[in-house]
């Protein structure tokens, strides 16, 4: 998974301009952060288990059949805790288990490309009333004096950058439009 990513920063990331709306090689985290916590905790939960066995038993295997056999099982069931988790997180949208409202995401930023959106952040798109204003100072208010919402203003951007895309593609020598129509640059 590296490797392709690496190779997509390099290339790609010098096909077009960041922007305040589309800061670089951008891909949203998704529920690794949140795997990544319950990850740890788990792993930690574990760790504090076998060092209370070797206190309690005299080493990490071993025992009576009793303590083998449940042991197996509360290792085991950490492991499934973590899977059932990290599986509702990730599929999130089909389950309904969503922790993105918990502040680690910042809804105004999303993928130059629109099909990489998701339905969440789409409706969220559509329904926020500010986002924060590229320039500083007080955020921008949505829908805006022309009606459009954030999720308009960045499809136009997406469709703007995309443009551009394809004309450095042929041409290196293109230039990025300096009028705001393809985001804020930084």
């Amino acid at each position: 998974m590296g490797l392709p990513w690496v190779y997509a920063v390099i290339v790609e990331g010098g096909l077009y301009i960041n922007t305040f709306e589309n800061p670089g090689f951008y891909t949203e985290a998704g529920s690794l952060g949140f795997s990544v916590i319950v990850f740890t905790v788990l792993a930690i939960t574990c760790i504090v288990f076998i060092i209370a066995r070797r206190f309690t038993v005299g080493g990490e295997l071993g025992g009576s059949k009793f303590g083998r056999t449940w042991s197996c099982i509360f290792l085991c069931t950490l492991w499934i805790i973590f899977v059932v988790l990290a599986s509702l997180q990730a599929y999130s949208e089909q389950t309904g288990f969503d922790l993105s409202d918990m502040g680690q995401f910042d809804d105004t930023k999303v993928h130059r490309l629109p099909k990489c959106w998701s339905d969440i952040q789409i409706k969220k798109m559509k329904t926020l009333k500010s986002a924060p204003n590229p320039a500083g100072g007080a955020d921008l208010v949505y829908p805006d004096a022309n009606g459009k919402t954030l999720y308009d203003s960045r499809l136009s951007i997406s469709e703007c950058i995309a443009t551009v895309i394809k004309k450095r593609k042929t041409n290196k020598d293109t230039p990025y439009p300096t009028d705001g129509s393809c985001g804020t640059p930084l």
